[in-house]
């Protein structure tokens, strides 16, 4: 893996006699367009890894890292559904500069690597994108977890994201509804004793909690997890996964997910009465706002 960190740092220097590859035009969930040079297995010969790479151009410096990273945000969650499809262990985002003509009938282009690596648990590490996403995450999630552990649902659910077009009742509706959930869910998983990072594989069933609307989502669609194994005081072992998104360059919660182990023969059962009991809330909710 040490091989394919060191090629996340280097520039790479490519020759061609065609002035203007050929591409295709992909719109990001943000509608930002991209041009798609090509999607494909890569092979590392020194340590025999491959990586699925999605090599693009773009008009940005390729020596401006920062400003790359912040584009190449935008690409990787709509490229991780192929990078998970595909069964390998690394990805790749190449991002390209457009031909530069050198001399008669040549061209030269310059790129730099974005690598990615998937841990056993199914969720991306990032390697050297100039960012820690990991204490970013962990930070706000800490506090997340501190808060639930004392029972505050409220101070959770302010630690959530929330659009900025929305108006003082609608954020303040939403919060009262995810609070509600919140007791929902600790009332009967129980409390919440303890917590620990995992990165390890995991199979479970799961219950999600969001804010927003679905078609909010899909325009900021998650960027990177965090998987914990907790201890609930009513059903012992469990897990709570959390998604984010980056919106203003701020990593925000997406959404959390509520897990028991699916080799557990009472975990179906307790996630579709806690399902049920959920939903029930959401649409007595839906009604009394319909009826303001």
């Amino acid at each position: 893996m040490k091989k394919i960190i060191f090629a996340a740092f280097i520039t790479l220097f490519l020759i061609s006699c065609s002035p203007q590859p050929k591409f295709t035009i992909q719109r990001l969930p943000s509608g930002k367009e991209i041009k798609i040079l090509s999607i494909g297995k890569w092979y590392f010969t020194k340590d025999k890894t491959t990586a699925l790479t999605l090599k693009y151009q773009t008009d940005i410096s390729i020596d401006d890292v920062d400003l790359l990273r912040k584009e190449v945000e935008e690409i990787w969650p709509v490229f991780r559904i192929d990078a998970e499809k595909s069964d390998l262990s690394n990805a790749v985002i190449m991002a390209t500069s457009p031909p530069i003509k050198k001399v008669l009938f040549f061209y030269t282009t310059r790129s730099h690597n974005f690598v990615l690596s998937k841990k056993a648990n199914g969720t991306w590490e990032f390697k050297s994108w100039n960012r820690d996403y990991d204490s970013e995450a962990q930070s706000l999630v800490k506090e997340y977890l501190e808060n639930y552990k004392k029972g505050d649902m409220l101070s959770v659910a302010n630690l959530l994201h929330y659009p900025d077009s929305f108006t003082q009742e609608q954020l303040n509706e939403d919060k009262n509804g995810i609070t509600r959930c919140l007791a929902i869910v600790a009332d009967k998983l129980g409390s919440l004793e303890s917590y620990e990072l995992n990165n390890n594989k995991i199979s479970y069933l799961f219950v999600a909690l969001g804010t927003a609307s679905l078609e909010y989502w899909d325009k900021h669609p998650f960027f990177y997890s965090l998987i914990y194994d907790v201890k609930f005081a009513k059903r012992e072992k469990g897990y709570l996964i959390f998604n984010f998104s980056i919106i203003n360059d701020k990593l925000v919660i997406h959404s959390t997910l509520f897990g028991l182990p699916a080799d557990n023969p009472e975990s179906e059962t307790i996630m579709k009465e806690l399902s049920d009991s959920i939903m029930k809330e959401f649409n007595q909710g839906r009604k009394k706002s319909n009826l303001t």
